[in-house]
Order: structure tokens, then sequence, then C-alpha cells
């Protein structure tokens, strides 16, 4: 696919599990990344075997997606670096497995910082980018646990914030297709 060489990608969740993946993927065709992760030392080191690997650039940037001034911080040092970003995959998510009468409270706002506004304020600061350069794609990392009903025991908070990022992505689709931008789940 060498539509997608010389291109630019921000990956988040990129040290490891799918983000990981994803960020070799795009590394092997050819595309340029910034990738983004809590753990800054396994972050630096995917950041160097990919680059070496596939000669890629490749750009570390420790980053909490729950964090709005990390989300800031990545989207400026991104565009520094490679003047356009062509894509987003927001990928980064975190998980707690209990019944719901058992989830620990202080877990609920990590995993809606997480895998909910996280993606949608980092979609937020990279959008007008898009809009400038005429095209982007955004791609949220949701689950299969969306995609059935009922949702499976023990994943309720997490699953139902998947499915808002999912009708999130439907949403901003109609609201930007005619913009060249794409957006899918």
């Amino acid at each position: 696919m060498d539509e997608l060489k010389g291109k630019t990608a921000i990956v988040t969740g990129a040290s490891r599990g799918i983000g990981g993946a994803i960020g070799e993927a795009l590394a092997g065709e050819g595309m340029n990344l910034a990738l983004a992760a809590r753990g800054k030392e396994v972050l630096e080191q995917t950041a160097r075997e990919l680059s070496e690997k596939y000669k890629v650039k490749v750009l570390p940037v420790p980053c909490d997606v729950s964090q709005q001034k990390d989300l800031e911080n990545l989207v400026s040092l991104s565009i520094k670096e490679f003047g356009r970003i062509d894509a987003l995959v927001n990928s980064a998510g975190v998980s707690s497995q209990h019944p719901f009468q058992d989830q620990p409270v202080e877990d609920i706002p990590r995993l809606m910082y997480t895998n909910y506004f996280g993606p949608v304020m980092l979609t937020r600061l990279i959008i007008n980018h898009f809009i400038e350069n005429k095209g982007g794609a955004v791609i949220n990392i949701t689950s299969g646990s969306t995609l059935v009903d009922p949702p499976p025991r023990n994943f309720i908070v997490y699953t139902s914030l998947k499915r808002a990022l999912r009708a999130f992505g439907k949403g901003l689709f109609w609201e930007v297709r005619d913009l060249g931008i794409k957006v899918t789940s």
C-alpha cells in the first residue's frame, strides 16, 4: 500500500498490545509515527526498534491520554516534528473487570478518561489540522464487547464507554465526511 508511505500517524497506547501492533503495521507500510504511551522507557525502545527496522521517522511522546495537557503536548510536538499529520489512531485503553456492584468507584474516572474523554479530546485537538489540510483519518479502537447484547458480565463500565466512543465516531463521521476526513471505529 504505497498510499501510506511517507504519511504520518499519531498512535496512542503504542508501546504494547493493539496500539503497538498498529504502530508496527503502519511503520511497515512506510508511515512516520508519533507514538504515545505512558511508559517512557518502553515507548522509546519501541520507537528505536521501529525506526531501525522500517527506516521511518518515529517520535516517542510520553503521554497519559487522560490528561489534557499531555494531549495538547502530543499534538503540538507531532505537528512541529512532522508538519502534517494524516491519521490519528486512538488505541489507548484500560479495563477493570468487576461486577458493577463491586466496581471500585475510584476506577470509574480512570476508565472514563482513558477510554472515552481522552480520545474525544485528542480528536478535538487534531480535527482542525485535518480540516486545514483537507484530509485526515480518525480511527477509534473500540472492542468486540460493543457488538454484543447484553454486554459481557463484569465489563459494564468498560463496554459502555467503548460504545460511547463508537457513537462519537459515527456522529463525527457524518459531521466531517464532506471535509475529506475519514472516521471509523
